[in-house]
C-alpha cells in the first residue's frame, strides 16, 4: 500500500438540505479535495517537480454507510494503492468525532501530460514518492450496471460559469449536483443515496447543452458491484438509478446511485 494523507474537513449547516440531511456532494467534494492536497503535498515535501504533469478523474466508487445529522468534524484517510502506466487507484476512509465509519470509497485516475494533453506514463519518482510497489495488487474492475428497461426521465441544462473550475471545464462535482437536482423528489425524500458510482469519459465545456437521461426503477434492481473489500459484500438497495450525461451523441458522464 501506498503512503496515507490525513485530513479533517469540517461539515457547516449549508452542508444539510431542506430535510435536515447531509448532502452527499459533500462527500465527493472531500473526497476530491483531499486527492489534490496529498498529492501536492507530497510532491513539495520530497522536492520532486511534476510540472508537466496533471491527473483526471476517471471513476468514483463511493459507500456511504451513514450521513452524519448534525455539523461536526470528520477525518478524512487516503492512500495510492496502484500505479501501472498511466493509471492509478486510490482507497479513502471518512470517520465521524466518534470514529464511526462514514465512508468508504475507491478512485481511478488518469496521468496526463500537459506538454501534449494525452495520457503518459507515471514517472519512476513518482512510485517513490507514493511509497506504491510495481508489483501491487490492481483493484477489481468497477462492473458496468444493467439499464432498466424503462422510459428514461430527460432533463437539459446549459453549462454556465459556476459549473466551470480552473481546468476550464465542467468541475468534477457539478455532473453530480446536475444529477441530485434532477431526481425525483420521491427518491430523495426518505434518503440519500448508498452506493455512488460516477464514470467520467469525456470532458464538458462551458456553454454546451447537456442533457440528463434518469433511468429509475424501484422494482427491478441494477447489479451494483463495488471494488472496495471492506464493501464486498452484495449490497441490496430498495431501488437504484442509472444516469447518462450527454453533450450530443456523446455519453460525457454515467452515475449509478444505489439507495
Amino acid at each position: 500500500m501506498g503512503k496515507q494523507y490525513v485530513k479533517k474537513y469540517e461539515i457547516n449547516t449549508v452542508d444539510f438540505d431542506e430535510n435536515h440531511r447531509l448532502r452527499a456532494i459533500t462527500i465527493i467534494n472531500f473526497l476530491q479535495d483531499i486527492s489534490t492536497r496529498h498529492y501536492w503535498h507530497a510532491l513539495t515535501e520530497s522536492g520532486v517537480d511534476d510540472a508537466d504533469g496533471f491527473w483526471v478523474i476517471v471513476e468514483w466508487d463511493v459507500n456511504v454507510h451513514y450521513y452524519p445529522e448534525r455539523a461536526q468534524f470528520v477525518t478524512v484517510t487516503t492512500e495510492p494503492v496502484y500505479f501501472r502506466k498511466f493509471i492509478a487507484y486510490r482507497r479513502y476512509t471518512i470517520v465521524d468525532e466518534m470514529g464511526r465509519s462514514v465512508a468508504t470509497a475507491m478512485s481511478k485516475w488518469a496521468y496526463m501530460s500537459l506538454a501534449i494533453r494525452k495520457q503518459a506514463n507515471i514517472p519512476a519518482e513518482i512510485y517513490d514518492v507514493f511509497g506504491v510497489s510495481k508489483d501491487a495488487e490492481k483493484p477489481p474492475k468497477l462492473q458496468k450496471a444493467v439499464q432498466p428497461e424503462v422510459d428514461p426521465i430527460v432533463c437539459h441544462h446549459q453549462v454556465g460559469y459556476n459549473d466551470i473550475d480552473v481546468n476550464g471545464h465542467v468541475n468534477n462535482g457539478a455532473y453530480f449536483h446536475w444529477l441530485m437536482n434532477a431526481i425525483p423528489e420521491s427518491m430523495k425524500a426518505a434518503r440519500q443515496p448508498s452506493v455512488i458510482q460516477i464514470h467520467y469519459r469525456q470532458e464538458v465545456f462551458k456553454g454546451a447543452d447537456v442533457v440528463l437521461s434518469l433511468y429509475a426503477s424501484p422494482e427491478q434492481q441494477l447489479s451494483v458491484e463495488t471494488n472496495s473489500k471492506a464493501d464486498a459484500t452484495a449490497q441490496k438497495n430498495d431501488s437504484a438509478l442509472l444516469a447518462d450525461i450527454c453533450e450530443g451523441d456523446r455519453v460525457a458522464v454515467q452515475c449509478v446511485l444505489g439507495w
